[in-house]
């Protein structure tokens, strides 16, 4: 594990790690840098300067010392730390009056990662052909969990997760959000999403039932 080097609130606390190796662990979910990349960048201009100083003292050490550089593209990340800048995000988002803050971010997310060559793509696949390739997404950027696709036709769509042991209820909700971002960048407005049980609540798995038009 390599001592990430960016600027920190208090250097002498300075912990944050990574790997550059796909972490094997089911014990620990890990995530790969380049997934949330434009989220320091999102949250500076989205909760303004005291909202982004609020958000600073939610997190740890490390993770404001991360928010506060960029997340190394090619680096796995420990899930807690992601999980955690979710749950600062909201509680902040709400405390300044902000109470679609995951969503928004989810959105903005998407929409940076698929500038270019994958906006091409976005504008010729239609909803049910972008969301049939959640799983792929997931496996890329997670080091646990399953997602599969059962169901994916023209307006309507099941995407399913299991096996992240340290999932939490906010993740659940931005998994959901995220999805759901897919649909509308492909063209679908969606009507409906919905969550079917929640891997974060002691269930087996989640589900992601969307509708859209």
């Amino acid at each position: 594990m390599d001592a990430f080097p960016g600027a920190s609130l208090n250097a002498s606390e300075s912990t944050t790690v990574y790997s550059f190796e796909r972490p094997s662990t089911t014990r620990e979910t890990y995530c790969r840098g380049s997934l949330f990349a434009p989220v320091p960048m999102f949250m500076q201009r989205y909760l303004g300067e005291e909202g982004w100083k609020t958000f600073l003292r939610r997190v740890d050490a490390s993770t404001a010392e991360v928010m506060q550089t960029e997340f190394v593209a090619l680096a796995w990340y420990p899930f807690h730390m992601i999980t955690g800048i979710v749950a600062a995000l909201d509680a902040t988002g709400k405390e300044i009056g902000k109470r679609t803050a995951i969503a928004d971010m989810t959105a903005f997310n998407l929409d940076h990662a698929t500038r270019g060559i994958f906006k091409a793509v976005f504008k010729l696949g239609s909803p049910e052909f972008m969301i049939s390739r959640a799983d792929q997404v997931w496996r890329k950027f997670y080091s646990n969990g399953l997602m599969t696709v059962p169901l994916a036709k023209r307006g309507e769509a099941i995407v399913r997760l299991q096996a992240v042991p340290d999932m939490t209820p906010l993740y659940s909700l931005t998994v959901m959000h995220s999805l759901r971002a897919v649909i509308v960048k492909a063209g679908g407005k969606v009507t409906s999403a919905d969550m079917e049980g929640d891997l974060a609540r002691g269930d087996y798995q989640s589900d992601f039932h969307f509708r859209w038009t």
